[in-house]
């Protein structure tokens, strides 16, 4: 279903968002996260809470942080706009998540048995999201299997 969409998550090593072959310049790092979060729960639902207890796990849930989680989103869904991008997010209050549908992914690749994504896989999984590196152990698993 997925296979050459014009949209491509790279996951694999560093997370990148590819249009029509180009990467995504996100304005914001944190929109940037929000959305390799998104993706690594294959199109499942997030809360905000659960936005909250992963993108900013120092800082405690309160009124200033939601509101902050809340700028991050409406900021993830400009810029997604912004690059013709915005089908792949679905936002309802308090619950986001990705049409997986409207993408092409490695992870998602690998995990439907592509050999070719399984030989893209070189031991790395969004390296710059220290709440990625559970499913990292995952994937060897997958991989070895």
């Amino acid at each position: 279903k997925r296979k050459n969409k014009r949209i491509f998550a790279r996951t694999f090593g560093h997370f990148d968002l590819f249009i029509d072959d180009k990467p995504i310049m996100f304005k914001s790092a944190k929109a940037k996260e929000l959305l390799a979060l998104l993706i690594d729960r294959k199109g499942g639902t997030v809360t905000t809470d659960q936005i909250i207890g992963t993108l900013w796990e120092n800082r405690p849930n309160d009124v200033s942080t939601q509101n902050l989680c809340s700028k991050v989103g409406k900021t993830l869904e400009k810029e997604l706009k912004c690059h013709g991008a915005g089908e792949i997010l679905v936002s309802s209050r308090g619950v986001r998540r990705v049409d997986t549908d409207k993408f092409d992914c490695d992870l998602y690749n690998l995990l439907d048995g592509s050999k070719n994504a399984a030989d893209s896989y070189i031991g790395e999984y969004m390296v710059e999201y220290s709440w990625a590196e559970s499913r990292m152990a995952l994937l060897e698993k997958y991989i070895n299997l």
